[in-house]
C-alpha cells in the first residue's frame, strides 16, 4: 500500500496543521475557560480544527483506497496498465481515481465548511447566552 500520499503538501500541511490547531487549543483550555466569550471562541475554534481535519483526511483516505483499488488490475507490478490488465472493472477503477476534484479541493472547500459551521455555532450560542441573560434580568 502506498501511503506517500500523505507526504503530499497539498494533503500533509493541513492534516498537521488542523492537528496542530486541536493540539494548541487543549494546551490553552485552562486559561481560557474561565470566561464565557473566550470558551465560545474555544469551542468554535475547536469544531472548526476537528471539521476541517476530518474533512482532509477522509478525502486523502479516499484516494488511497482507490489508488489501492486500482493498483489491483497491475498484474505484472510495472505500473503501466496493458493488454489484459484493461477490463471493464479497471475502467471504472481507474475513473475513480482520475475523478478527483472534490478530493484535490477538499483542503480549500473544507476551511469554507468548517468555517462556515464554527461561525454558526458560534453566533448559536452567543445569541442563547445573550438570551439567558435576558430571561434572568
Amino acid at each position: 500500500m502506498d501511503l506517500s500520499i500523505f507526504l503530499h503538501p497539498l494533503k500533509f500541511i493541513p492534516i498537521l496543521m488542523s492537528l496542530f490547531g486541536i493540539i494548541i487549543l487543549f494546551r490553552i483550555r485552562k486559561k481560557e475557560y474561565k470566561n464565557t466569550y473566550k470558551r465560545t471562541i474555544w469551542t468554535s475554534a475547536l469544531l472548526f480544527f476537528i471539521v476541517y481535519f476530518i474533512i482532509v483526511f477522509d478525502s486523502t483516505c479516499q484516494e488511497i483506497y482507490y489508488k489501492s483499488q486500482l493498483n489491483k488490475f497491475d498484474l505484472d507490478g510495472n505500473g503501466i496498465f496493458n493488454g489484459l490488465e484493461i477490463t471493464a472493472d479497471f475502467k471504472e477503477a481507474m475513473k475513480l481515481v482520475i475523478s478527483d476534484t472534490g478530493r484535490t479541493f477538499a483542503p480549500f472547500t473544507g476551511i469554507v465548511y468548517a468555517g462556515f459551521l464554527s461561525l454558526v455555532v458560534f453566533l448559536s450560542i452567543s445569541v442563547f447566552k445573550k438570551l439567558k441573560m435576558i430571561i434572568k434580568k
